[in-house]
């Protein structure tokens, strides 16, 4: 990113200037877009500094399997790389998409949208995490476990935390201890 006279641009990795500094703030390229803001307004551009998506949004966030997550009039909504909306602004939040699903929240609860943007697990949740391995961290009033795409619980329900950690374990604590646990819940 190249800053001159408060306008930013972008450099290459020689130095040499690629898209001229006219933009008052961009952010990094991700899957070919770059974010800019332009006033209080937020749109995308291609490597080569022309504007793919105008600015017209309160806010945006970076691509990410093909979609960025935006604001407009307070709602969060989802559009892909040419701009057009896969889910009109109407979410209290968005999360960005992850293993092929986007997490939101409407009012206290969680939820989890597809990427052809179908509402596949209702806003039911009090927590939820992102999928890893085919599961999510989720929970209700009984405490944490792991659920899979269509909302059924593999791992019940009854941790006081629960964290993803990689490579097939998930990081529990139960009444101050700590332990791991597999994806089939077992310890």
């Amino acid at each position: 990113v190249l800053t001159h006279d408060n306008t930013m641009g972008f450099v290459d990795h020689s130095g040499n200037e690629v898209i001229a500094p006219v933009f008052e703030e961009v952010f990094d390229f991700r899957e070919g877009r770059a974010r800019f803001r332009t006033g209080l307004k937020f749109g995308y551009l291609d490597k080569f500094g022309t504007v793919r998506v105008q600015p017209l949004f309160e806010g945006g966030g970076n691509f990410n399997e093909g979609f960025a997550v935006v604001q407009s009039g307070g709602k969060y909504g989802i559009i892909d790389s040419t701009g057009s909306f896969l889910l009109e602004p109407a979410f209290h939040r968005i999360y960005d998409c992850k293993s092929g699903y986007f997490r939101y929240k409407n009012g206290d609860y969680f939820g989890f949208i597809n990427t052809e943007g179908k509402i596949t697990l209702e806003a039911i949740f009090e927590e939820a995490h992102d999928f890893n391995e085919g599961l999510a961290v989720a929970s209700n009033a009984l405490g944490f476990g792991l659920i899979n795409p269509s909302g059924k619980w593999v791992v019940e329900p009854i941790w006081d935390q629960l964290l993803y950690l990689g490579e097939g374990r998930w990081a529990i604590e139960k009444f101050g201890k700590f332990g791991m646990i597999d994806a089939t819940g077992k310890v």
